[in-house]
């Protein structure tokens, strides 16, 4: 993975990190704000740019098109809907004591095995206080999405300061000890003849090239992929509005992915390639049933790769990670598809993999999770986020990772998200807040504490999960 040798620019990086960070001359964060489409919008958003002041005064962080769970448009839920969860897990799930220990342990977990995506478009302050907190939580990895048109926005040669930015905090979350997954997406404009919303580069080359370009250091040799450990090849592309410009299939997906494997694998033989994760949804004019995707992805040459990882997001909507379909409530909604379910998301994959002689082959869950919009204003974003509050969030998480861990056929599973609930973004009723553990609003979710135990051993335990920050 990291090639292990010392150039000047790794000496002048551990001064620059140990001991002048914080006072480094700071250009101003280009900060992309740009609203949440739907599932089927594929038109492009406006843009404002702002500067770090601006962010920090508003304590709002960029978060151009993250979405958890999606659901084709044609999705018709029961009316009226519950305002709760009616339905039991199928599995006794801990019991929450807001003032003591839960009922029922937190498993242990292996924190080797388990990370959780983190919003990066912070100031140097910021990053450290995240650093901190991720530090305390005590997962072996963390996420980033690389937001190549956000890096890179003037050109192939370019090697911006907002690069270098990440190149130094992900020398820092290395420094700590942390393993980094880059999860590279979104086409620079440049690179694309017709940029409406987000997209791949018109030719797979250039794709290729940016990674060739990355594991060069660019014109100064930096060092940013000697921080990564991991590398996703996109983020749900059987959504339009991931992937404008191409076709909505797997056999396009398949043609970037291959190209992007070919530079990777020139560049680091062993580093750990991860398939695009894909949207659990079903087929619509702004999406691509994921399972469907995937076998297309087969059906174009995937199978043949037996040194990568296939990337899945089998989010659960308000279901229990062990609920199954369709045993559906009357009158809810979002439990009559097995695209709903933790449990279809995982198994069905599994199915398609072993099927397409991939059996050997790890999953690697690179977004998982379960909103609760408990405590915070504003609109709800979407009925089913008020299916569960804070203490069912932390339950079904813990209770996933139990069972995804225990499978042996998931190499690593990340939640999705640690820090995307800022005031902006709540105040936007943006979904992405829903599924943070560590809102900037309300203070540290009780998912957090039990995750902070679970890979712990018990004499290290807090056993009390209603701990304010």
């Amino acid at each position: 993975m990291k090639n292990v040798k010392t150039t000047f620019s790794q000496i002048v990086m551990v001064c620059i990190v140990g001991l002048t960070i914080a006072c480094w001359p700071q250009p101003p964060v280009r900060v992309l704000v740009t609203p949440t489409p739907g599932a089927t919008d594929t038109s492009s958003s406006a843009t404002v740019e702002m500067t770090a002041d601006q962010v920090a005064a508003q304590a709002a962080t960029v978060s151009p098109t993250f979405l958890g769970a999606v659901v084709g448009p044609s999705y018709t839920p029961p009316s009226p809907p519950p305002t709760a969860t009616t339905a039991p897990p199928a599995t006794a799930m801990p019991t929450a004591t807001p003032t003591g220990p839960t009922a029922t342990p937190i498993p242990q977990l292996d924190a080797a095995r388990i990370g959780v995506q983190i919003d990066a478009n912070l100031t140097n302050d910021a990053w450290f206080y995240v650093m901190d907190r991720v530090s305390q939580l005590g997962v072996g990895w963390i996420k980033i999405q690389f937001n190549w048109n956000f890096y890179q926005p003037n050109g192939p040669d370019e090697w911006s300061e907002d690069m270098r930015r990440i190149e130094l905090y992900l020398f820092e979350a290395n420094r700590r000890g942390m393993n980094v997954i880059i999860s590279v997406a979104k086409a620079p404009n440049w690179s694309r003849a017709n940029p409406v919303g987000d997209g791949p580069p018109d030719d797979p080359a250039m794709l290729a090239n940016f990674f060739t370009f990355l594991f060069s250091g660019g014109p100064q040799e930096f060092n940013l992929m000697e921080q990564v450990d991991a590398i996703e090849i996109w983020n749900e592309p059987n959504l339009a509005r991931e992937w404008g410009g191409q076709p909505l299939n797997g056999q396009s997906y398949m043609r970037y992915f291959t190209a992007a494997y070919d530079a990777i694998r020139a560049a680091a033989p062993t580093m750990p390639i991860i398939s695009a994760g894909l949207a659990p949804t079903g087929d619509s004019q702004g999406s691509r049933d994921d399972r469907g995707y995937l076998q297309e992805m087969y059906d174009a040459g995937l199978g043949a790769y037996s040194d990568v990882y296939v990337g899945t997001h089998p989010f659960s909507w308000g279901n229990p990670p062990d609920a199954v379909c369709c045993d559906a409530v009357e009158g809810q909604g979002w439990d009559d598809d097995p695209h709903f379910f933790f449990s279809h998301n995982v198994n069905e994959y599994r199915d398609l993999m072993n099927r397409n002689g991939h059996g050997a082959v790890q999953m690697w869950v690179t977004e998982f999770g379960w909103a609760s919009w408990e405590g915070f204003s504003g609109a709800l974003p979407q009925e089913w986020m008020a299916y569960n509050d804070n203490w069912e969030q932390g339950h079904y998480a813990i209770r996933a990772l139990e069972l995804g861990l225990g499978r042996g056929d998931i190499r690593v599973m990340v939640l999705w998200n640690l820090n995307f609930a800022n005031a902006l973004n709540v105040q936007n009723s943006d979904e992405i807040a829903a599924y943070a553990i560590m809102p900037d609003v309300t203070g540290i979710r009780p998912l957090f504490w039990m995750l902070h135990d679970a890979v712990r051993p018990p004499e290290q335990r807090l056993n009390r999960y209603d701990l304010p920050g």
